[in-house]
């Protein structure tokens, strides 16, 4: 037993093919580049958590840091509803001021609400021209903006750890106090910009303020470009509100 019609062992179809991968060097790599095609058409493809050497790879993420609030409030004696974010962003405080995210759709959004459209977009530039950015004269329109429409801004945190500009992972909040902006307008409705700013608020501020001022709060959708699902025109409806709250412009 062993050989079937006068076949030895090795001599069958296997065999030969055995020998001739072995011997023949047409069926091999004939240099250094053809080895190395070879070795990468029969490694197994690395996994989506691997990196180059496939072991220990973990997508990079911005890491956490303390981050102070140093922007000042928008306010005076007349201002009678106050908008509030989180923290502003990294382009923000690098700006200066809120909102100013290049992507941000807070200050097309809101002053849409009242029928005007800022000359400045969020890089201080006007309209489509090359010119150069001018941010102060972009922050003092901003302002006017809202003082005009007695409308106060800030954020309800005053210092928190955040991995950049991602609400959902602050830790360690601490919170401003209102007390001096409450005591010395005409505020009476708050309104949070995201849901983020809202829970903070109510977690926070609710209790210290609401019941002590007379104060209602209200959540508005956020103008981040991460709240792809609410559309600029989505922005203007939900921001109309504040129109409610908010008198005809007043000289300054």
């Amino acid at each position: 037993m062993g050989q079937r019609d006068g076949l030895h062992a090795g001599q069958g179809p296997r065999g030969r093919r055995a020998r001739e991968g072995r011997g023949s060097c047409a069926e091999r790599p004939s240099d250094e580049s053809d080895r190395r095609t070879s070795r990468a058409l029969h490694r197994p493809p690395l996994r989506a958590s691997s990196g180059l050497d496939g072991k220990n790879y973990r997508p990079r993420m911005t890491q956490k840091t303390t981050v102070q609030h140093t922007i000042a409030p928008v306010w005076n004696s007349q201002s009678r509803v106050l908008i509030l974010g989180t923290m502003p962003s990294p382009a923000s405080r690098g700006a200066g001021f809120f909102y100013m995210h290049p992507q941000n759709r807070f200050w097309r959004a809101l002053p849409a609400v009242f029928g005007e459209r800022l000359e400045y977009n969020n890089a201080g530039k006007r309209g489509a021209d090359d010119q150069a950015a001018n941010l102060a004269a972009a922050i003092d329109e901003r302002k006017n903006f809202l003082l005009r429409h007695r409308i106060a801004l800030w954020d309800v945190l005053l210092k928190c750890e955040i991995r950049g500009a991602a609400d959902a992972s602050i830790q360690n909040a601490v919170p401003n106090d209102f007390t001096q902006i409450f005591e010395q307008s005409q505020i009476r409705r708050v309104y949070c910009a995201g849901k983020s700013a809202f829970n903070l608020w109510q977690k926070h501020c609710a209790a210290a303020y609401e019941k002590r001022f007379g104060l209602e709060c209200a959540c508005l959708p956020s103008a981040s470009p991460a709240n792809a699902a609410w559309s600029l025109e989505r922005l203007i409806e939900a921001y109309s509100v504040l129109r409610q709250g908010a008198s005809p412009r007043q000289p300054l």
